[in-house]
C-alpha cells in the first residue's frame, strides 16, 4: 500500500497511485473489482483533502477526479443507496470544477460537462419522475459548459436527450454514442500521430492532452489509452494531411480528379463504383499473388507505368487510380495474364470467376475428347471381335446404369432375384443381373430398356408400340389375352431365388 508523507507533491503521487489502481479495477467491472475500486478512490480522495486544493487548480482538479471516478464505481455498482450516493459524488466534483477558471484550460470544461451527464445518467437510473427531470437539466447543463466547440457539444447532448424513439438514451448507450462517434483511435489515422507540423497550434498527438493516455485520470472511461478526443482537432488533420497529399500528386505530375468527377467514381463512401473504368492501386492484383496493383506496378520501368489517378472519396479518403486498360496492359507486360484474362471486370472476384468458367470448358473439352477416343477405340475392337458377348455385356451395363431403380427391381422381381436393401434405401441391381444373364446379357438388357419405358404411364409407351412392329407383333391380340389373362401373383419382396 502507498505510503503516506506531508510532502504534498508526495501526497499527491501516492493519491494518483491510488486512482491509476482504481481505474484498472473499474475496467474489470465486476461487483468486486468495482467494490475495490471504490476503496481505491477513497483513499484517493483522503490524501487530496490534505493537499492545498484552493490555492492549486491541479490538485483541486485531481480531487474532482477522484470524487468522479468514485461516482463512477457507485453508480456501475447499482442499487437505489449506492445510486444515489453518487449522485453525491458527483455533487462534490461539481463544486470543485465550478470553482476552476474553466477558460484556463480545455480539460476543465470537458470534465465539468462530463461530469453533469454522469450525474444525469445516474438520476435516469433511478427512474423516478422527479430524477428523470432533474436528468434532464444536468444535461442541459452539460450543453451549457461545453463553450468549445459547442456544436459538437449541443449535437451530442441532443442525441442523448432524444435518444431512440424520443426517451433518453441509457448510460451505456450514450458512452457507446460518445466513443463511436466523438472519439477516434489514432492507430488508424491517415496522418502521422508524432507530425508536429501538421497543424502547428495543435502540435503531435503524442503529447497532446485530449490524447486519453496522457490524462489516465480524465479519461479513466475511455479505456484506449491511444485515443483522441477531439473530433474536430482530427478532423483538420485529415484535411491537412489529405492537401498535403494532394498538393504532392500534383507536383509528381499526377492527374488530381475534380470532386464532382471522384464522387461519380464513388457514389457511396469509400465504394468504388463496380463500373468504374479505373482500379485503386491499393487493392490486390488478381494475376499476382500476394501482390497489390502498385507492387506490381513497381516491377515495371519507371518510364513504362502507367500514369497514376488521384481522388478522394464522400468520405475524404484519397486512392490512387489506373486505368483498367492500362492495368491489363501492365499485367499482359509482366507475363503475369493473357489478352483474354485481362478483358472486363479487373477485380479479383470476377478474374477468379472468369478463370473458373475457363477451367471448366477445358474440362468439359477434355472430357470430350477422352470419350471420342474411347468410342474410337471401342468400336476397333468390337470390329475385331468374334461374338456380341462383349457387345451385349456393355448394352446390358448401359441399360441398367441409367435406368430407374423401379426398372431394375422390375427386372429382378421378373427373374425372382432377392431385393435388397442397404440403410433403408434400395440399392441397384447391375451387379448380380449382369451374372446371372452372362448366358444371354443382350436379351437382359432389351429387357430392361423396354421396362425403362414403361414404368410410369398407364397407357402402352411407344417403345413398346414400336418393338411390338419392328417384331411383327399382334399387338392388339396381346391387348385382349391381357385383359381376360389374371395378373401374375406379385413375388414377396424377400423371395428366395429361383432354382
Amino acid at each position: 500500500m502507498p505510503l503516506v508523507s506531508n510532502d504534498a507533491r508526495h501526497k499527491n503521487q501516492l493519491a494518483s497511485d491510488w486512482m491509476h489502481r482504481g481505474i484498472d479495477l473499474l475496467n474489470e467491472n465486476s461487483a468486486s473489482t468495482l467494490e475495490r475500486a471504490l476503496r481505491c478512490f477513497d483513499e484517493a480522495i483522503a490524501l487530496r483533502q490534505t493537499l492545498p486544493v484552493n490555492e492549486n487548480h491541479h490538485y483541486r482538479y485531481g480531487l474532482s477526479a477522484g470524487w468522479i471516478n468514485r461516482g463512477d464505481a457507485l453508480a456501475r455498482l447499482g442499487g437505489t443507496e449506492l445510486l444515489a450516493e453518487a449522485v453525491k459524488s458527483y455533487d462534490e466534483a461539481l463544486v470543485l470544477l465550478e470553482s476552476l477558471p474553466l477558460e484556463e484550460n480545455v480539460l476543465y470544461p470537458r470534465r465539468f460537462a462530463i461530469t453533469w451527464i454522469n450525474r444525469g445518467m445516474a438520476l435516469q437510473k433511478q427512474k423516478g419522475s422527479g430524477d428523470m427531470w432533474e436528468a434532464l437539466e444536468c444535461f442541459r447543463e452539460a450543453v451549457d459548459v461545453l463553450v468549445h466547440p459547442s456544436a459538437l457539444a449541443e449535437e451530442a447532448t441532443d442525441r442523448i436527450l432524444k435518444g431512440h424513439f424520443g426517451e433518453a438514451m441509457s448510460f451505456r448507450q450514450a458512452q457507446h454514442m460518445i466513443a463511436s462517434d466523438y472519439m477516434t483511435q489514432l492507430k488508424g489515422a491517415p496522418f502521422d500521430p508524432k507530425d508536429a507540423a501538421l497543424v502547428p497550434d495543435a502540435g503531435p498527438c503524442a503529447a497532446c492532452p485530449k490524447r486519453s493516455g496522457n490524462q489516465k485520470e480524465l479519461f479513466a472511461d475511455v479505456g484506449r489509452a491511444d485515443v483522441c478526443t477531439d473530433p474536430v482537432c482530427f478532423r483538420l488533420k485529415c484535411d491537412a494531411v489529405r492537401a498535403r497529399l494532394l498538393a504532392q500528386a500534383e507536383s509528381e505530375g499526377k492527374m488530381v480528379l475534380s470532386s464532382e468527377d471522384a464522387q461519380s467514381l464513388y457514389p457511396h463512401g469509400n465504394y468504388l463504383s463496380h463500373d468504374a473504368p479505373v482500379i485503386e492501386l491499393a487493392k490486390p492484383c488478381p494475376f499476382a499473388s500476394g501482390k497489390t496493383w502498385h507492387e506490381v506496378m513497381a516491377d515495371l520501368p519507371e518510364a513504362e507505368r502507367p500514369s497514376v489517378i488521384v481522388a478522394v472519396d464522400r468520405n475524404g479518403d484519397l486512392h490512387e487510380l489506373v486505368g483498367k486498360k492500362e492495368a491489363g496492359e501492365v499485367a499482359r507486360a509482366l507475363d503475369l495474364a493473357t489478352p483474354g484474362e485481362t478483358r472486363g471486370d479487373l477485380s479479383p472476384a470476377a478474374v477468379q470467376q472468369r478463370q473458373q468458367n475457363k477451367d471448366a470448358r477445358e474440362k468439359h473439352e477434355r472430357t470430350t475428347r477422352t470419350v471420342n477416343l474411347v468410342i474410337d477405340a471401342i468400336l476397333a475392337k468390337q470390329e475385331k471381335a468374334k461374338d456380341l458377348k462383349a457387345l451385349s455385356r456393355l448394352l446390358l451395363m448401359v441399360a441398367l446404369h441409367e435406368a430407374h431403380f423401379d426398372t431394375c427391381r422390375r427386372v429382378n422381381v421378373r427373374h425372382g432375384f432377392t431385393t435388397v436393401k442397404k440403410d433403408g434405401e434400395p440399392r441397384r441391381f447391375y451387379d448380380k443381373l449382369a451374372k446371372a444373364a452372362d448366358k444371354n446379357p443382350l436379351a437382359f438388357a432389351l429387357e430392361s430398356l423396354l421396362w425403362e419405358g414403361a414404368m410410369f404411364s398407364n397407357d402402352l409407351p411407344k417403345t413398346i408400340v414400336e418393338a411390338a412392329k419392328i417384331y411383327g407383333l399382334d399387338l392388339s391380340k396381346i391387348k385382349a389375352e391381357a385383359k381376360t389373362k389374371p395378373a401374375p401373383a406379385p413375388k414377396s419382396e424377400e423371395a428366395a431365388p429361383k432354382k
